[in-house]
């Protein structure tokens, strides 16, 4: 089964990589993404870049260029920021929500709580990336999935961290793909959704802490195996 949010799209390469995955002899039980392309403003020849990108032999395998017209600034990836990247409170950040109206002393618990949330993707997640999106699910992953009803934003982290806790104690074979640069999944940001149609309101971030500290943690510096794309031909 391959999970895909309402809103985001799977490009044509990532469409018949997971197919071939789930034909495979011995496919993963859960596969999640590292560095995803984020996208804000796709123009119209934006999903030309990868209408012809559909397997091994067409896919883009050392660099693909993205024009700058089609990114967006914000990503997952912590080394974006800054490659020697460490979770800081941002006064710039504080400033700037203090302008639109939010009380200081609220921007910066938000900022506080932001910081634990990211320093907990530094030690327990893969990639530095603050969200390792799970996409490809064996049928026993997803028998062992169980969001959180109480969580409307940040049930998918809460949710990774607890599957990859079991794949520490071996109950999962759960394993990481770079995105870069044989991108598989789209992160549609160009249109509304929970995060963003709504007034600014980060109290959710301080709710999923508050069960992350309670979780009994694997291993600081556990990190999953990379997946590696089987080699695959549409004909």
């Amino acid at each position: 089964m391959v999970q895909v949010d309402g809103d985001d799209i799977i490009t044509p390469y990532g469409r018949n990589l997971y197919r071939t995955v789930a034909l495979g002899d011995s496919p993963p039980d859960m596969i999640c993404l590292a560095n995803q392309l984020s996208v804000q403003t796709p123009r119209e020849d934006f999903f030309d870049l990868f209408s012809k990108q559909v397997d091994s032999k067409t896919v883009q395998k050392k660099h693909f260029y993205i024009p700058v017209k089609h990114t967006c600034s914000w990503t997952h990836d912590l080394r974006a920021r800054r490659f020697d990247y460490v979770p800081e409170v941002s006064e710039d950040t504080i400033r700037r929500m203090v302008k639109v109206g939010i009380e200081e002393h609220t921007a910066r618990r938000w900022m506080e709580n932001r910081t634990i949330l990211e320093q907990y993707s530094v030690d327990y997640g893969d990639m530095m990336n603050t969200l390792n999106r799970l996409v490809f699910h064996s049928r026993k992953a997803a028998e062992l999935i169980h969001y959180d009803k109480d969580h409307k934003i940040g049930e998918d982290v809460l949710q990774y961290y607890q599957l990859k806790k079991l794949a520490h104690e071996g109950m999962l074979d759960m394993q990481v793909r770079n995105e870069r640069p044989k991108y598989s999944y789209l992160y549609m940001q160009d249109v509304g959704s929970i995060t963003r149609t709504h007034e600014l309101n980060l109290d959710w971030i301080w709710d999923l802490i508050d069960k992350l500290n309670k979780m009994e943690m694997y291993p600081k510096g556990y990190r999953l195996k990379e997946f590696k794309d089987p080699r695959y031909e549409v004909k």
